[in-house]
């Protein structure tokens, strides 16, 4: 039988055997620093590479102590528990991020989307910040983003929240050739998906997530 590649993260006794109740010991920035600290290089590429972001549930089976004593564990000081964990990888310029947001309650899909889209403008501008001051030290200049007009239009609704297919009904365009112009924009600019462009094109064009009329 062909054994698994996948390997549980490797932590002290504590961890393995939480169910002794010894985790409660240890305090919630102990257990995120330990998590970090023996992480495998696979896991932290597969989340980091990631083209949409991961919630908390989907790596649990790659990590030895109960997700549910874990997220208990966080509600230290009369402070609310998390119930999930999400995280929200980003890439720019060959440079690799995750921004990681605790929720304490299961938002609803259009809130969730929201709360993504706004995650990667933060971790966006991040990331473009840092790039051009590594490239800057170098006397090295980044590239800017490339938008033909008729890209920008479809952004800037993409950008307030509005669907392919809104976008298309509002700029009298088909759905097709919406989805064109934005795929055309992500590929000539190096993204993996749709909303890296957007959170970019919102921080550089400055596009406004209220619509094209408060740009």
């Amino acid at each position: 039988m062909q054994r698994s590649p996948y390997k549980l993260i490797s932590l002290d006794e504590v961890w393995s055997n939480d169910l002794s109740g010894e985790l409660v010991s240890v305090s919630t920035f102990e257990v995120c620093e330990k998590v970090i600290q023996h992480t495998p290089n696979w896991l932290s590429n597969w989340i980091s590479r990631r083209e949409n972001p991961i919630s908390f549930g989907q790596v649990l089976r790659f990590i030895p102590f109960t997700g549910n004593r874990f997220l208990e564990h966080t509600g230290v000081e009369k402070a609310k528990p998390l119930k999930d964990i999400l995280f929200i990888p980003s890439c720019h310029a060959e440079t690799n991020a995750i921004l990681i947001i605790g929720l304490h309650e299961y938002p609803n899909e259009i809130v969730k989307q929201e709360l993504i889209s706004l995650s990667l403008s933060y971790i966006t501008k991040w990331l473009v910040d840092f790039k051009q001051g590594t490239f800057l030290q170098n006397e090295l200049k980044i590239k800017n983003i490339e938008l033909t007009k008729r890209e920008t239009e479809c952004l800037q609704w993409l950008i307030a929240g509005k669907t392919l297919q809104e976008t298309a009904t509002i700029l009298s365009m088909s759905y097709a050739n919406v989805r064109y112009h934005v795929n055309k924009a992500k590929d000539r600019n190096g993204y993996a998906n749709t909303k890296q462009l957007m959170a970019h094109a919102s921080i550089e064009l400055k596009l406004s997530p209220l619509g094209p009329e408060r740009s």
